[in-house]
């Protein structure tokens, strides 16, 4: 899965679509980004606009782990899943954004449960997501990230892991399901996927914009988890927290989420 070369091969063995990747730097780098295998939460990507050509050619030397992508326009969508060596199933689709900063432009923001795409691309995204899963041998909970553009679904990885998003769905008792599938106790397709929560949940991350130290005094809401030490230290984007929400459509949710965010960095800076 984290290996580009073989992880794209195999999407084209299985008619998988994706943006372009090339191995080496693109000759002209507009609408290319440049990526490093197994990163994770964004800031292992860059803009090649942004990078001189000198110091990209020390990376390559440096990392062979890079590779290059073509920046694919869309809505960004994380498949959550559940697999065995049964086959797959989709537990939930979310929608992702971005929190950018100068240094890490693709930088992970947060999430929101039961994104809304079209049909199509939900029928894409599953067959993608069961044919690759199937084909690699992957086991337990895993995601798989895509940007979507209208009924089209471009892949850009698999991440053979508990993915950040498991939280949004807190309802389906996902812990249990993911042990049994491992221990291949019960498979992928017979797992009752009942959600007690069926409403939308959604996180933020909050980083830190400028030095701080977290105040003596401060009174968390009952929306922030993920919390910080009295007296930590946090420079210049260092993740400090993380605000959650829920309401009944993602839309709501991920309003919601934004104004608390907003809110709670007004407090953390004043």
């Amino acid at each position: 899965c984290k290996t580009a070369k073989r992880f794209f091969k195999q999407c084209d063995e299985l008619s998988v679509s994706y943006p372009s990747v090339m191995a080496m730097r693109p000759p002209n780098p507009n609408g290319w980004i440049q990526k490093t295998e197994g990163g994770s939460g964004g800031g292992h990507i860059k803009s090649l606009l942004n990078i001189q050509a000198n110091q990209v050619n020390a990376q390559v030397h440096q990392a062979e782990s890079i590779y290059y992508q073509k920046l694919q326009l869309g809505k960004s969508i994380s498949c959550l899943f559940i697999a065995s060596e049964h086959g797959a199933q989709v537990i939930g689709f979310s929608e992702q954004w971005l929190d950018s900063n100068d240094d890490e432009p693709f930088r992970y923001g947060g999430a929101v449960s039961h994104a809304g795409i079209s049909e199509q691309a939900i029928t894409r995204f599953t067959n993608y997501v069961v044919n690759l899963a199937q084909a690699i041998g992957l086991v337990g909970i895993n995601s798989c990230d895509a940007i979507c553009d209208g009924n089209d679904v471009y892949v850009l990885e698999i991440n053979p892991r508990l993915s950040a998003t498991m939280d949004l769905y807190a309802g389906y008792l996902l812990m249990e399901k993911h042990v049994a599938a491992c221990q291949h106790t019960i498979s992928a397709s017979g797992i009752e996927l009942n959600n007690t929560c069926p409403v939308s949940n959604a996180h933020q991350v909050i980083y830190a914009n400028r030095p701080l130290t977290v105040k003596d005094d401060i009174i968390w809401p009952e929306w922030v988890c993920d919390l910080p030490k009295i007296g930590n230290y946090f420079s210049v984007g260092m993740p400090i927290c993380t605000v959650v929400a829920e309401a009944e459509t993602a839309a709501l949710a991920k309003s919601l989420v934004h104004e608390r965010a907003a809110a709670l960095n007004d407090k953390l800076l004043n």
